[in-house]
């Protein structure tokens, strides 16, 4: 049993045309064991009958708080997200807890999920970031471990921060490409904390990223994203190596690295500063030579 008064807890989701999913975390989240002091979920210019789903949860559970956020033009790509996602944490000034989540719109997982990864907190007093793995649906339906997950790197779906963490690095960066959940836990580790997701705590993804933007632009975004938060050319040909299992299999690979490529001839800026970027180049020589047994740095 965890520590209420140490281990307490909030939730932001920023959701956006998720009726068909809304239900999943909506109901997760409310039969856990150990239940969040709030819950702010923003419908960032939702379209359909998500709004009216939130409203109907919220006279039922004292917890969630609903906010509607109207669709801002300027706000384009993956940045409208964070925006959504920076309101909600603004509500949150009055409240004392100790830990921070994000959680995506699509997501279920067991009862006893968050009382799991508070748990884990309490054992590493290092431990800035957390949360579970990935399952995703295949062809069939049946939810299999996604390839990419790592314990080092947890999904920005449902990453938990404790708050000295959280505030530390200064929340969530909007990036036009996505990637704030990859760059938080980048900046995380240059400031000394550790991240780690757990296999053990399954997490199930029930609308993967392509079914919603497209599989080929997911792929060439994803491509994309990586040379703009300054990834090693070496380092992205053996991660996408790692990913040919992936849907649509060798192709989304293909198309991926032709996305990270279109960036370099386009001349787009990295997006880290320098001293940032050094310490990336750097983490990834690190994994690589771990990995493969390199000593050559050049």
């Amino acid at each position: 049993m965890i520590d209420n008064k140490n281990m307490s807890y909030v939730l932001i989701s920023a959701v956006k045309n998720e009726e068909k999913y809304i239900h999943h975390p909506l109901e997760s989240v409310m039969s856990q064991t150990c239940t969040p002091l709030r819950w702010v979920i923003v419908s960032d210019g939702s379209e359909d009958g998500t709004d009216d789903i939130l409203r109907k949860y919220q006279e039922r559970c004292d917890f969630l708080q609903f906010i509607r956020r109207d669709a801002i033009k300027e706000n384009i790509g993956f940045m409208s997200k964070v925006f959504a996602l920076r309101q909600g944490y603004e509500t949150l000034r009055e409240v004392e807890y100790n830990f921070i989540g994000i959680l995506d719109g699509d997501i279920s997982f067991d009862p006893t999920y968050y009382e799991n990864i508070l748990t884990e907190f309490g054992k590493n007093k290092k431990l800035g970031i957390s949360g579970g793995y990935i399952y995703e649906p295949d062809k069939n339906g049946v939810y299999r471990r996604r390839t990419h997950n790592r314990v080092r790197s947890v999904a920005g779906a449902v990453q938990m921060y404790r708050r000295e963490c959280y505030e530390m690095i200064g929340g969530l960066q909007p990036i036009i490409y996505g990637g704030e959940d990859t760059y938080a836990e980048i900046v995380a580790r240059i400031n000394n904390w550790e991240v780690q997701a757990f296999p053990e705590y399954k997490v199930f993804h029930h609308k993967p990223g392509y079914e919603k933007r497209g599989v080929w632009k997911e792929r060439f975004r994803e491509g994309r994203l990586d040379y703009v938060l300054g990834y090693r050319t070496i380092y992205e040909l053996l991660k996408l190596i790692r990913r040919i299992p992936e849907y649509p299999y060798f192709c989304g690979a293909f198309v991926r690295i032709i996305g990270y490529v279109w960036a370099f001839m386009t001349g787009e800026d990295k997006i880290p500063p320098p001293e940032i970027l050094i310490h990336i180049k750097k983490e990834q020589w690190d994994i690589l030579r771990k990995a493969y047994g390199g000593n050559n740095k050049n």
